[in-house]
Formats: C-alpha cells, sequence, structure tokens
C-alpha cells in the first residue's frame, strides 16, 4: 500500500482551504467585490499549496503561513456570507503551513526547545 508523506498531506490540507474558498462565491451565489477578492485569495491559496505539493522547499512553511494569515484577515475585512469559509480555509492553509514547519524542524533544537 502507498503511503502519502506528511508534507504532501500538508499539502493537500491546504489545496482543500484554497478550493473551498474559490468555490465559496458559487456556493452562496456572491458577486462583486467580495466574489473578486475570494476568488484571488482562493486562487493564491491554490498555487502556494500546489508549489508546496510538487515543488518542495524549505520556505513554503512562510508562504502557507502569510497566505492562510492574509485570508484570515481579509475573512473580516471583507465579512458578509462568506466570513466562516473564509476562516475556515484560511485556518486550514496556516495550519498546514505551521505543521510543515514543525516537520522540516529537527527535535531538539534551539529553536524549538522549551528552555
Amino acid at each position: 500500500m502507498n503511503q502519502l508523506s506528511k508534507m504532501k498531506t500538508a499539502g493537500g490540507v491546504a489545496l482543500l482551504g484554497g478550493l473551498m474558498i474559490v468555490l465559496s462565491p458559487l456556493a452562496y451565489g456572491l458577486y462583486g467585490g467580495a466574489a473578486f477578492v475570494a476568488y484571488i485569495l482562493g486562487l493564491a491559496g491554490l498555487l502556494v499549496a500546489a508549489k508546496a505539493i510538487w515543488w518542495p522547499a524549505s520556505y513554503d512553511y512562510l508562504l502557507l503561513v502569510g497566505t492562510g494569515a492574509l485570508m484570515i484577515v481579509a475573512a473580516f475585512a471583507t465579512g458578509g456570507a462568506t466570513l466562516w469559509v473564509h476562516l475556515a480555509g484560511g485556518g486550514a492553509i496556516l495550519g498546514a503551513g505551521l505543521w510543515r514547519r514543525l516537520l522540516t524542524e529537527p527535535a531538539g533544537s534551539a529553536r524549538t526547545s522549551p528552555s
């Protein structure tokens, strides 16, 4: 049985978060500025997640965390019907970035030790 790596799983979670944000205006029947923001942010999330899956690099966690944080801030800025969908999608991307950071950091490093 072929097992997925944890890095690719984190990228897949981010991919689902971006897809959720791209499809949210279609599900709610929105148009105009809020829909445009959702499409742009969702496509940015999809591109960053796809890059993290197919062309991994050591700085991918920064891209994922930054994109997820931007989506969470934009969720409150646009508000409206898609607020909770944007929060969930942005949280998935942000969480995937933090997960990748924990996976790439060696255990016992001075940056991650409690002392």
